[in-house]
């Protein structure tokens, strides 16, 4: 009876947390459709287009790439769901990556009480889309990843200036994507945005 439970409480998080993926799935496929990415892949692209049109362009390209990493991000939060990982009682108010803010609060765990997956909880979409500063959507997006960094990079050099310390979690997140320029330029540009 309590696995049954358990897998309940499993199963209502997940589709709680699935029911924005149809969404999702279909702005992605409707703006591929209407802004496909390999129109920019073609040789007359840059001949018939404008300054202003090809900068415009950026817009719905980047809206579908988010649209693809939304899905992926709820799908890989409702495999760690299912799996059970993640669970941790509401009153120990979890955090994304690092769990429990209240620890003292585990020490009372009954049976019954309310359990959430704020721990496995990476990609705040709304919040990404509607913050208006950098600082603010660096916060709702990959809020696992962005805590991990927070407390393994930008903690670890107390006595560098903010900006500093910015910068070298970014660079540190530019390694971590890969080795390619455009995550040096993305990301490596971040910490003079944020100034």
């Amino acid at each position: 009876e309590h696995s049954y439970a358990i897998t309940a409480v499993c199963v209502f998080a997940m589709m709680a947390r699935m029911i924005r993926v149809p969404f999702y799935v279909v702005l992605f496929l409707v703006s591929g459709y209407i802004f496909p990415l390999s129109a920019v892949m073609q040789e007359d692209y840059y001949e018939t287009t404008s300054l202003w049109y090809r900068l415009f362009y950026m817009t719905p390209v980047f809206f579908n790439f988010r649209m693809r990493l939304y899905t992926g991000f709820i799908l890989s939060e409702c495999s760690c769901i299912m799996a059970g990982l993640g669970a941790y009682p509401a009153k120990s108010d979890p955090k994304p990556g690092q769990g429990p803010s209240k620890l003292e609060e585990l020490a009372n765990v009954q049976e019954g009480d309310e359990m959430n997956f704020e721990t496995i909880h990476n990609i705040d979409e709304f919040a990404t889309e509607s913050v208006t500063t950098m600082r603010e959507a660096l916060k709702s997006w990959n809020m696992t990843v962005q805590w991990w960094l927070v407390a393994n990079i930008y903690r670890r050099f107390p006595g560098l200036s903010r900006d500093l310390r910015a910068f070298i979690v970014m660079m540190t997140s530019s390694i971590w994507h890969g080795v390619y320029s455009g995550y040096y330029l993305s990301l490596g540009s971040v910490p003079f945005v944020l100034a």
